[in-house]
């Protein structure tokens, strides 16, 4: 039995061709995200060899924990808009160490010349946090975390002139905004007929930044990612039927997909809904295949399930960060009955 951290993904792209020759003893590992699409038969990435690129599996099949809207994770504990617009308990890199490998961004290029995130328009929810104040934090943890690909997926982005006044669409692909990420030394990428060409091994050497780590921005929802919102999705009993829907549809495809595994919101959010629906979705993951093949699994509440589901994923969840996940989401779980690891220790994957 082999530690989580054994493989990174250079082991496996260097070593696993030439290992697999070799007969191997029956073992156990757990795999980060990008080495577990890697190395895992093609059963398990619902792909077949005519559907994966000759070079090696392709960006779209290799599974990442997505949270939606991850900024309102910035919310105040007192502030009044809390039920309207907050979808996540804590902030962006706290999400980060509770499993997540993706992150939803939506940003408003302000009237100041700062850019913030934002959750509606007009009547929206506006960070006091800005990118230049966030994203430091965000390249830390990736130095920190060097196995971990991260993916930043770019939407919603909007400009205004005043405050309160009409805001104004903007293209996510505007040099403002790109440049404020890769100022901060995040690789971007905006083309998406290249990403969704992108095998794992190809996005990875793209994302690695110079001082280590491996993040990357791409414009998503309404660009490169095909988001399967669908707001009928108002009940929980109707989120399963969803996702097999979803899946059936996007998994044998050639570009990024969200599979948007939440109670769509009418009027609040229902937080308490995904308290119920993540520890779920971990077992979709561990004692079935209605999530085989998924690329970006997005849920609301990461604080609820969110480490199990990431290392069901494949990726490296260590003991420190799932600590640290526990303790930073604490109040909020308190509040809605869940835990970020469960009961279990983790699923483990045979090869």
């Amino acid at each position: 039995k082999l530690g989580p951290g054994f493989f990174s993904y250079f082991a496996c792209n260097l070593d696993l061709q030439e290992s697999m020759r070799r007969p191997l003893p029956f073992l156990t590992v757990t795999l980060t995200a990008v080495c577990l699409a890697w190395a895992a038969p093609p059963k398990r990435n619902g792909t077949s060899p005519s559907q994966r690129n000759a070079s090696g599996i392709l960006l779209s099949e290799v599974p990442f924990l997505f949270t939606h809207d991850s900024a309102t994770g910035y919310i105040g504990s007192h502030d009044i808009e809390k039920g309207f617009f907050q979808t996540q308990g804590v902030e962006l890199t706290t999400q980060l160490t509770c499993g997540a490998r993706a992150l939803d961004i939506r940003v408003l290029l302000d009237h100041d010349g700062a850019i913030r995130y934002h959750h509606g328009e007009l009547l929206a929810w506006v960070s006091d946090q800005t990118l230049d104040n966030t994203l430091p934090g965000l390249v830390q943890w990736s130095q920190d975390h060097p196995t971990e690909l991260v993916l930043l997926m770019l939407s919603h982005c909007y400009t205004r002139k005043f405050i309160g006044l009409k805001w104004e669409h903007v293209s996510c692909t505007d040099s403002r905004l790109m440049g404020a990420f890769t100022k901060q030394g995040i690789k971007a990428a905006t083309d998406c007929s290249t990403i969704n060409a992108w095998t794992a091994a190809e996005a990875t050497q793209h994302a690695t930044m110079e001082r280590g780590g491996k993040m990357l921005v791409i414009p998503g929802e309404d660009y490169c990612l095909s988001a399967n919102f669908d707001e009928g999705v108002n009940k929980r009993e109707l989120v399963k039927p969803y996702v097999e829907r979803t899946m059936q549809a996007s998994r044998s495809g050639h570009h990024l997909f969200s599979v948007q595994a939440f109670v769509q919101q009418r009027l609040t959010v229902p937080l308490a809904d995904s308290a119920v629906l993540n520890p779920d979705i971990v077992q979709w993951l561990t004692h079935g295949d209605i999530l085989r093949g998924v690329n970006l699994l997005e849920i609301n509440l990461v604080c609820a399930s969110g480490v199990l589901i990431s290392k069901a994923l494949g990726a490296v969840v260590s003991e420190s960060d799932q600590n640290t996940c526990i303790s930073h989401c604490q109040n909020w779980c308190k509040k809605h009955g869940c835990s970020p690891v469960g009961a279990a220790a983790g699923s483990e994957i045979l090869v």
